[in-house]
């Protein structure tokens, strides 16, 4: 179950990178639109790697994930 989870996982990494990419060649046209729009897929990527690494253990605080 934690293979599938994690190769989910990794798929929407994937996913969130193609559309940001999507986004920022085609759609946006200014400069701080491209900035809003590569920021905001960085910080679905950290929050998805967050996850990723919490699926297997799951630490009981913060400080427990940092030692993982």
């Amino acid at each position: 179950m934690t293979t599938i989870l994690k190769a989910v996982v990794v798929v929407l990494m994937v996913v969130t990178w193609l559309v940001t990419g999507l986004l920022l060649a085609f759609f946006t046209p200014s400069f701080w639109g491209k900035i809003a729009t590569g920021g905001i897929g960085i910080i679905i990527n950290i929050m998805l790697a967050f996850a990723y690494s919490c699926i297997g253990q799951r630490p009981a605080s913060f400080r427990d994930w940092f030692k993982m």
